[in-house]
């Protein structure tokens, strides 16, 4: 007897679990990513020596080999080949044009030596050209850079087995000292040492030689102008009055009619009763301004008037020359002392601080390629000094900006208006207030101070030495004419004044011929001003005659000559045959010579 088969139904929850596992399978599937399987070369040489070339994630020297195969070119491949692959489809290529297509882009290159090619990574290769190549050493001195910067900036120039060492830098800084006196530090310019091939050595040469330049500097001329007008008048009515005795009774006095001082009232005119008015709002009289009295018997008045006026101007006009992008710093001025004393819980330790007052500039310039100059610059002009208790005080005037500014133009970096009034009013309550009447009853004082500060700044940019010896002329020429114009201040029987003038006389008879007039009036310049040069090189053209400070005088005036770079024939010069004495100069007559020393 057969019985039926029973079929059982897997319940709900597994059917739904399998039918899960296998969405999970076929999505996995779909989202991994195809791996690109590397595949072998193919290489197919076509018409003209080129080539058709297609690999896909190929080792680069198995490329190789196939190239070198269908091209019959010996092919070396070195060791940085090894792990590289590339992928490429390129056609009618030549060998040349795939290797520089392909390699690139796998850090390699290649050397074409003529019966061979070469491909290995760019670093092997050039580790052996580097060795290959023999070395040079170079010794460089610099002029106007530091050998620290020159060797940051090319180091990055040098070869794998380049070296390069600089010279010690130099101490910076002058600060005063009396035992530092630099031992054997070095005193010659900055030197460098290269070792490297001599490509590598000839552009760095070439970077060296254009960054050694000289540099700019800049001359900053600051002007710094404070004026302050102040202003004060006055204007008062002092009235005396006296009932039951006069003046003269009670023995008052006055200087000159201009005050009234009392006196004692006597006590026995007190029975008769005494009466008095008077009003104090005129003012002390110190002898300034107008004062206008009458004193007649029991009454005085006075009527003072003053008007003050203070007027005062500060111009200062320091200048000071730096190297482009160096600190430049001028002080002009006085420092004054003050104690300090600092308390703790077991002493007082004093000390002394400066206050420092004048006419400061600071600046630091950087000079642009266009001609321009952008300049950091604090400007101070201040006045100031300590108090009866030795507490300082200053008052100050400064500036301080980053500008730019052209070549040559002045600017203003800075100004400062101000103005003050001040109306004051002393009456006597009720009669003062009364029209015209009531003047004589008070007393009014008007004052008004009104002050202007400037700052201005003037640049020039010295890049040759044409212009700086230009610079440097007008600058001695305005210091001389401000030396003569407070000359042409002293008295006309003071000894330079004298000595100028008989300089004259001696040039102008020079010019007429009369030699001898000329050095009478050289020799009575010399007796009132022993040390002026100009009389002395005058008295030298006109006589050889020499005195026991002469020649020594004139053998310094010759040095300091040659040290400004004057040319030997404007100079007097030693004459190993005339027993070390100076000679005259040569080149000119004696008449231009008279000329151009006319002071």
């Amino acid at each position: 007897m057969m019985q039926a088969a029973e079929t059982r139904t897997p319940p709900l929850s597994r059917r739904r679990s399998t039918w899960m596992r296998g969405c999970i399978a076929t999505a996995s599937l779909l989202i991994a990513p195809v791996q690109a399987q590397p595949d072998t070369p193919v290489v197919q040489a076509g018409p003209d020596a080129t080539i058709d070339l297609k690999a896909n994630q190929t080792r680069l020297a198995d490329i190789l080999t196939q190239l070198a195969d269908s091209t019959t070119r010996n092919i070396v491949i070195g060791a940085g080949v090894d792990d590289k692959r590339v992928t490429v489809s390129v056609r009618d290529m030549t060998l040349t044009q795939i290797l520089d297509a392909i390699l690139p882009g796998a850090g390699c290159r290649y050397q074409d030596r003529g019966q061979y090619i070469i491909v290995d990574s760019a670093e092997n290769l050039l580790i052996k050209e580097v060795a290959a190549a023999p070395t040079v050493v170079e010794v460089i001195h610099l002029q106007y850079v530091s050998a620290k910067s020159v060797v940051g900036m090319v180091t990055p120039l040098l070869s794998p087995a380049g070296k390069i060492v600089a010279s010690p830098a130099s101490d910076v800084g002058i600060e005063s000292s009396d035992t530092d006196t630099g031992g054997d530090s070095p005193a010659g310019s900055d030197v460098i040492i290269i070792e490297d091939t001599q490509p590598r050595l000839d552009a760095i040469r070439k970077v060296i030689e254009s960054i050694d330049v000289r540099p700019t500097q800049v001359l900053i001329e600051a002007t710094v102008l404070r004026a302050a007008l102040n202003d004060e008048n006055q204007l008062g009515v002092d009235l005396n009055f006296l009932s039951g005795v006069d003046f003269q009774g009670i023995g008052a006095t006055s200087l000159g009619g201009l005050n009234l001082e009392p006196g004692q009232v006597p006590a026995a005119e007190f029975d008769a009763g005494v009466g008095a008015v008077a009003t104090a709002l005129g003012g002390p009289t110190d002898g300034a301004g107008f004062t206008f009295g009458i004193i007649k018997n029991n009454v005085a008045v006075f009527i003072r008037a003053l008007e003050e006026l203070t007027d005062t101007v500060v111009l200062a006009n320091p200048k000071i020359l730096a190297l482009n992008k160096q600190r430049g710093e001028v002080i002009v001025g006085r420092r004054d002392g003050y104690v300090t004393t600092t308390v703790t819980e077991t002493a007082a330790v004093q000390s002394v601080e400066f206050l420092e007052t004048g006419t400061q500039l600071t600046y630091r310039p950087f000079v642009l390629s266009n001609g321009q100059v952008r300049m950091e610059v604090h400007v101070e002009d201040s006045a100031g000094g300590l108090t009866p208790s030795d507490l300082p005080f200053e008052n100050t005037t400064e500036a301080t900006s980053n500008i730019i500014l052209e070549d040559g133009h002045t600017i203003l970096i800075g100004g400062l208006f101000r103005n003050s009034d001040d109306v004051s009013r002393s009456q006597i309550p009720g009669l003062g207030e009364v029209p015209g009447f009531g003047a004589l009853f008070r007393r009014s004082r008007d004052s008004s101070q009104r002050e202007e500060v400037m700052v201005l700044l003037t640049v020039h940019v010295i890049a040759d030495r044409e212009r700086f010896h230009e610079l440097g002329d007008q600058m001695r020429e305005e210091a001389e004419g401000v030396r003569l114009g407070l000359r042409e201040r002293l008295q006309w029987f003071g000894r330079q004044r004298l000595s100028e003038a008989h300089l004259r006389s001696a040039a102008e008879q020079l010019n007429a011929g009369q030699r001898d007039k000329a050095l009478f009036h050289t020799r009575m310049a010399l007796a009132s001003d022993p040390w002026s040069s100009t009389g002395r090189r005058l008295r030298d053209q006109l006589d050889h005659g020499r005195d026991a400070m002469g020649p020594n005088l004139e053998l310094r005036e010759w040095v300091t000559r040659q040290l400004n770079g004057r040319p030997s024939g404007d100079a007097i010069g030693p004459n190993p045959e005339h027993d070390g004495s100076p000679t005259t100069p040569t080149g000119g007559d004696a008449d231009t010579d008279a000329e151009h020393e006319r002071p």
